[in-house]
């Protein structure tokens, strides 16, 4: 008794596509945390360029 090749194709297509589709929602989901993470850190940088900094004078100490 011998077993038809069509299963294996048929599992080989199913795992293929299971792959290809989990490999499209990891994408997705990285895409949307690199957006979000994108927009803190602009906010971020935004508030860092309003920050007073701290310089050091001649005797070596900071102040602002």
């Amino acid at each position: 008794m011998t077993i038809p090749p069509l299963p294996h194709l048929a599992a080989l297509a199913l795992g293929a596509f299971g792959a290809w589709t989990l490999y499209r929602l990891v994408m997705k989901e990285k895409r949307r945390v690199n957006e979000e993470l994108d927009f803190v850190r602009a906010a971020n940088l935004d508030d860092q360029a309003q920050r007073r900094t701290l310089k050091r004078d001649k005797d070596g100490i900071y102040r602002p």
